[in-house]
């Protein structure tokens, strides 16, 4: 973010007034526990990523058998 984009957040936070900064601190927060709590997704590509080692695995040892 650039000096001028920074001035300028600064200079509209600076007109809110109380509950309109209240509804932009709630916004933010929201969008921060979204990006943070990724876990469902990290958990279905750790299951998928188990399944795909597990049947190369089995490929694997069919081969060899």
């Amino acid at each position: 973010m650039t000096n001028s984009n920074q001035n300028q957040l600064l200079e509209v936070f600076s007109t809110l007034d109380q509950q309109q900064a209240s509804q932009v601190l709630a916004y933010a927060q929201q969008l921060l526990q979204t990006k943070v709590n990724p876990t469902p997704y990290q958990q279905f590509k750790r299951e998928a990523m188990k399944q795909i080692r597990l049947a190369l695995q089995k490929e694997r040892t069919a081969r060899t058998a």
